[in-house]
């Protein structure tokens, strides 16, 4: 009796949870849109403020070599868009997981992504983008439920990973270390597809402005 009743309540709330689950769905479809054109504002406005800033700058000799310091900085910090040769690193999730494994860990997670990145870093990397959003050393790759985010944007599969370095020194490096060496483990053992390849000239944007909280510089 006790199942039934179970079996009643459980079907008789099936149409309110798919109900929620679609409104939530549509909430965060919106708010993503909503982000993606306050950030393409925030980068219009940037780009404004850069051109101002230069065209200061230039005026005198002294503030010529200050625009090439701000260059550098902003260069070194991802706060400027760069091209280079680039080696791709693209992860799915188990096409067909293997037997007897566990459902949860048949994707990626977001250490995973954290690992390739950080094994990207160590083999040489001079800038590093994932699904086309700059990491700088403020980004976070997160999980929210079943969604990976960076810098609390939300990833879709499959993942790619685009690194700017040599390529062929890069993908040799990231493929002997610790991370290529995962990648191989993820894939034996829970069927996560994986690829790492040298491609051509990549172009990464900038990355959007971040906002330093507690640490500060000290004068002299």
């Amino acid at each position: 009796m006790l199942l039934a009743v179970a079996l009643a309540q459980t079907r008789a709330s099936a149409p309110a949870v798919a109900r929620q689950r679609t409104e939530l769905e549509a909430r965060i479809a919106s708010q993503t849109a909503t982000y993606d054109r306050t950030t393409q504002q925030v980068a219009a406005l940037q780009r404004q403020v850069d051109a101002l800033k230069s065209r200061e700058l230039e005026d005198t000799g002294q503030g010529s070599a200050l625009a090439d310091r701000v260059a550098a900085l902003e260069l070194q910090s991802g706060q400027m868009a760069v091209s280079g040769p680039a080696v791709q690193v693209s992860l799915d999730d188990a096409a067909t997981p293997p037997p007897g494994t566990d459902p949860s860990v048949d994707r990626v997670l977001d250490r995973d992504l954290q690992s390739v990145v950080n094994g990207l870093w160590a083999a040489g990397a001079e800038a590093v983008a994932v699904n086309g959003q700059r990491l700088t050393a403020l980004s976070a790759i997160r999980s929210a439920g079943d969604a990976i985010l960076v810098d609390y944007r939300p990833l879709t599969r499959p993942y790619v990973v685009e690194a700017i370095g040599d390529p062929s020194s890069l993908q040799t490096r990231f493929s002997e270390g610790a991370a290529g060496r995962g990648l191989q483990a993820l894939s034996t053992a829970y069927g996560i597809r994986s690829s790492v390849q040298a491609v051509g000239q990549v172009i990464l944007p900038a990355a959007s402005p971040g906002e330093l909280r507690f640490a500060r510089g000290i004068d002299g």
